[in-house]
């Protein structure tokens, strides 16, 4: 006779498959690898954060050091700029004192290429060191697989409205962006959301026209212009919130359709 607790013919409990241990070591082998990759994304966007703090106090210094470097300097500029960004160094005193050394547009040009340039380091870095971990922890997610989704398709409008409001940090978004499904291609064009923001601290870097003054603290004039960016700044805010909030709302509700037929469809085959 079959024992009931046991399940077997001669009372002794079932052994698992060999099959069946590999395939749970090898999820726990995945969760650990999860873990240690998002850990050391989080360890090396910290790493990033503390090196610009340290670093942040020299940028006036640096912006004097380019300035000496002749036909170069923009280049230079560029390449500073593009690693300030990634190592978490405020951008407002970068933009300032591209205005004080070079002419308006040369200097609209140099802070563009540089903080694009930045921005898609931070990008593609979260994207391949961070992204396969975020996609293995919660791609079992019905719920994190329809907004990733709906994210991706929105990508280009998500980024620049983002790109033109002043009230979301920088650096950390350009790092979030990379975990998401938003096309790299799309992430780049929006950049040219930074364009108005990059003009107005240019200007007002031009107004100031000494590093010295910015060394001492020296900051934007709360003029008219001021005022408008940071009302279409505020504006886009606005518009960003509700955008993400609708597709967070699309997401809830394709998800709740989806359990709705599959519970429809074991109610009839049942």
């Amino acid at each position: 006779m079959t024992d009931a607790r046991s399940g077997s013919a001669d009372g002794r409990r079932p052994q698992p498959s060999a099959a069946s241990g590999s395939s749970e070591r090898g999820a726990e082998r995945g969760r650990h690898g999860t873990r240690n990759t998002l850990l050391w994304g989080l360890g090396a966007m910290l790493g990033f954060a503390a090196l610009g703090h340290l670093l942040s106090g020299s940028v006036v210094d640096f912006a004097a050091w380019v300035e000496a470097q002749g036909p170069a300097a923009g280049l230079w500029f560029v390449a500073g700029y593009s690693l300030a960004v990634l190592a978490w160094i405020p951008g407002m005193v970068m933009t300032l004192s591209a205005g004080a050394i070079f002419e308006p547009v040369e200097g609209v040009l140099w802070v563009f290429l540089g903080s694009t340039l930045g921005s898609a380091m931070a990008f593609v870095l979260a994207r391949h060191v961070a992204r396969d971990a975020v996609e293995r922890r919660f791609g079992g997610s019905a719920l994190f697989e329809a907004m990733d989704r709906a994210v991706g398709e929105q990508g280009f409008r998500i980024v620049l409205l983002l790109r033109l409001s002043p009230l979301f940090p920088f650096t950390p978004i350009n790092f979030l962006l990379g975990l998401t499904r938003v096309r790299l291609r799309d992430y780049l064009l929006a950049s040219f959301g930074m364009i108005p923001g990059t003009v107005m601290y240019v200007y007002y870097g031009r107004v100031i026209g000494d590093l010295a003054a910015l060394r001492e603290g020296a900051g934007p004039e709360r003029d008219l212009t001021y005022w408008i960016l940071l009302g279409v700044g505020l504006v886009a805010t606005i518009a960003v919130t509700i955008l993400l909030t609708r597709i967070a709302q699309r997401a809830v509700q394709s998800r709740l359709a989806e359990a709705r037929n599959a519970q429809d469809v074991e109610t009839s085959d049942g």
